[in-house]
């Protein structure tokens, strides 16, 4: 059964698409993100850095705690600073407020919208090794096309950097193909329901 003959599913992919749409335009703003209510920077380049570093499971996977969803919230935190007393009345305060489960839903799904339209990455071959951090990889494209500085790159919010990515694979190619997580996930959905009503 095609997907758009499915009741609804036309409707489910105009709201992917206009929230999508939203949350590019969101990215070229300086407004705070939000994550269960507290207010939060953009998930920038550093940031996800940072996280990576700090292999926070919400970032790289795997099994997260209580203490994981304060390490994201702090270090996503417009408070956040080398101050070890700041940290530590932001992790208080939040440990108290924060409904744990809640909130790492609200972290998913902050990161998700972050990363919407990452490319989908080719696997490497079995013993091949990346020869540089993806980090490096941004940066001398960014450096190289526009002519900014590591530290301006690094403060780029995710979601900006990959629509400018878009653009530069457009340009080489205008005829690039490209998938957004949310709408993906809609696709995924109906094709469930497809599958589900060919077999009733």
């Amino acid at each position: 059964m095609e997907l758009d003959k499915i009741p609804g599913y036309s409707e489910a992919i105009a709201r992917a698409d206009a929230e999508a749409e939203a949350l590019r335009d969101f990215a070229f703003t300086d407004l705070p993100a939000e994550i269960a209510g507290l207010k939060v920077g953009q998930l920038t380049l550093r940031r996800l850095c940072r996280l990576m570093v700090d292999k926070s499971p919400f970032i790289i996977g795997g099994d997260y705690g209580p203490e994981h969803i304060v390490q994201f919230l702090w270090l996503v935190s417009l408070e956040y600073c080398d101050s070890l007393e700041v940290r530590d009345e932001f992790v208080k305060v939040v440990s108290l407020s924060m409904p744990l489960e809640e909130t790492a839903k609200a972290i998913f799904l902050y990161r998700d919208r972050a990363l919407m339209d990452r490319p989908i990455g080719s696997r490497r071959a079995v013993h091949s090794t990346p020869a540089t951090s993806f980090m490096a990889v941004f940066i001398h494209e960014f450096a190289s096309c526009y002519g900014w500085t590591e530290d301006h790159i690094l403060d780029l919010p995710m979601a900006r950097i990959y629509q400018l990515l878009r653009r530069m694979r457009i340009e080489k190619d205008p005829n690039s193909k490209f998938h957004c997580t949310l709408v993906d996930k809609v696709n995924a959905e109906y094709m469930q329901k497809a599958v589900e009503l060919a077999n009733e």
